[in-house]
C-alpha cells in the first residue's frame, strides 16, 4: 500500500511477498543506502532464524536467504524490526527466547550488518534496561537519545523507553502505559509538521489505528482507526519517503470551485469561507470575496497559504475555516498552512491540514471544514476543488 498524506493508504499490488520456504510474519521495511528495499521477517515460530528480501520497486521481491541468529541457543525469533543508526549502521532489533526453548520470556537483541550487501550479521547483542517478555521493539533516535517502543506482553500495552546508545541502559517512561493502553506491533514515522505518528494494533478490540505526537512523545492525541488498512493488514511497517511530483497550486491569485456542487465557489462570507453561487453576473464585492491569493506555507514553504484581498489568512480554528488576521505565532502559522494533495476528479486538489495530518478542508452543507479522512466517495468528492481562474 501507498499513500500520499500517512493516512489514506491505496492498494499498490494485491499480492505481496512470499518467500521459497517457511512463513512471513512480522515484516519490517526499509530503504537502504543503496536505494534498495529490504525485507525482514520472522520464517517460524520457532527457530533461530529471519529472512531478508529485497526490491527496486516495493512490488517484485527477490529472496536473499535466511540469517541464522548465534547466540546461545535461540529457541524463537520474533518480531524483527529495521534501525538504521547516525553513523549509517544497518542494525535489526529482534526478540529472542534463548536457551533451545520456544517457551519462557523473551528478550530484546540486536545485529548489525557487517558488510553493505547485509549478507554478513554480528553474533546478537542485548540491549540493556529493559523488561523481560516485552515484544515487538520500535526504535527511533531523535538527537542523541534512543527511544524503544514496544508491547508489554503481560499488561498488552505499548511502552516507551529510552537510552543514550542502542544498546542501552535503557529507562521507562511512566510504566506501565505511557503511550497506547492497549496494543501492540508499534510503528513510527516523522509527520512533515514536526510530529510523530504511532501506528498500533488494538489488542483486543483489533485493527490498525495511529496517535500523533508534537512534544517528542510526552503527550499523543486520542487514537483514531486508520481507514484502509484497519482489519486487512497486522504488524505493518511503514517508509516515508519524499518523491517529487504531485498535486500542487499555483501561487498568485486563483478560485476554488466545489468538486460536486457545479458553479459555487469558496467565498468568504462575514470572515468564513464557505460555498456559494458566482457567476460573471455577480456583483463586484462577491467576486472579490470568491478570489483568494496563494502564498507559500507560513509554516512550511512546501505547502500553502490563501490569504484574501484585504490581507487576511484563512486559518482553521475549531475545525471550522474562517479568516483571521496575522498574527507572528507557530500556532498561527501552522493553523493558516495546508499540504495539497490529489482531487478526486482531474485536475482538481484536496487541502490537507499542516496542523492536523489527515484531516482535510471539506464542505459541510456549505461550510468548509476540517474533517478526518475517511475512504467514502461522498468524502472525496466534498473535499476535491478545482482550480480556476480567479474572479477578480
Amino acid at each position: 500500500y501507498e499513500s500520499l498524506d500517512a493516512t489514506g493508504f491505496a492498494l499498490l499490488r494485491d499480492s505481496g511477498y512470499t518467500p521459497p520456504c517457511g512463513l512471513v510474519r512480522d515484516p519490517s521495511i526499509m530503504r537502504h543506502t543503496d536505494g534498495m528495499y529490504y525485507v525482514a521477517h520472522s520464517t517460524a515460530r520457532a527457530g533461530n532464524q529471519i529472512g531478508l528480501a529485497s526490491s527496486t520497486d516495493r512490488v517484485t521481491w527477490t529472496f536473499l536467504g535466511n540469517v541464522t541468529l548465534t547466540t546461545s541457543r535461540v529457541g524463537s525469533v520474533w518480531a524483527p524490526e529495521w534501525f538504521i543508526d547516525a553513523d549509517g549502521s544497518v542494525n535489526i532489533v529482534v526478540s529472542l527466547r534463548v536457551g533451545g526453548s520456544a517457551r519462557g520470556a523473551l528478550r530484546p537483541y540486536k545485529i548489525t550488518a557487517t558488510d553493505s550487501s547485509l549478507a554478513t550479521w554480528t553474533i546478537p547483542t542485548p540491549l540493556v534496561g529493559l523488561p523481560a517478555g516485552c515484544i515487538e521493539f520500535f526504535i527511533v533516535g531523535v538527537g542523541p537519545t534512543y527511544h524503544a517502543f514496544y508491547k508489554n506482553s503481560r499488561s498488552k500495552r505499548i511502552e516507551l523507553a529510552s537510552a543514550p546508545s542502542l544498546t542501552g541502559p535503557y529507562t521507562s517512561w511512566r510504566s506501565p502505559d505511557s503511550v497506547v493502553g492497549d496494543g501492540q506491533g508499534p510503528a513510527l514515522i516523522p509527520l512533515d509538521n514536526g510530529g510523530w505518528r504511532l501506528y498500533f494494533e488494538h489488542y483486543r478490540r483489533g485493527g490498525v489505528w495511529f496517535t500523533d505526537s508534537y512534544d517528542t512523545f510526552r503527550t499523543w492525541s486520542a487514537p483514531v482507526e486508520l481507514p484502509g488498512l484497519s482489519g486487512v493488514v497486522k504488524h505493518l511497517t511503514v517508509v516515508k519517503e519524499v518523491v517529487p511530483g504531485g498535486a500542487t497550486l499555483p501561487l498568485g491569485r486563483l478560485s476554488l470551485r466545489s468538486g460536486d456542487l457545479g458553479n459555487q465557489y469558496w467565498r468568504l462570507v462575514n470572515d468564513a469561507a464557505c460555498l456559494e453561487v458566482v457567476t460573471s453576473d455577480s456583483s463586484t464585492a462577491v467576486r472579490r470575496e470568491a478570489t483568494l491569493t496563494v502564498v507559500r506555507g507560513l509554516a512550511d514553504p512546501n505547502g500553502f497559504s490563501l490569504r484574501a484581498s484585504d490581507g487576511r489568512f484563512l486559518r482553521q480554528g475549531g475545525s471550522r475555516l474562517h479568516l483571521s488576521g496575522f498574527g507572528a505565532t507557530e500556532s498561527f502559522a501552522r493553523d493558516a498552512t495546508f499540504a495539497v494533495r490529489r482531487g478526486l476528479g482531474a485536475s482538481s486538489v484536496a487541502l490537507e491540514s499542516y496542523s492536523y495530518p489527515g484531516r482535510y478542508i471539506r464542505r459541510r452543507g456549505r461550510e468548509l471544514w476540517l474533517e478526518p479522512y475517511n475512504e467514502s466517495y461522498r468524502f472525496r468528492t466534498e473535499s476535491s476543488f478545482g482550480i480556476t481562474d480567479a474572479w477578480s
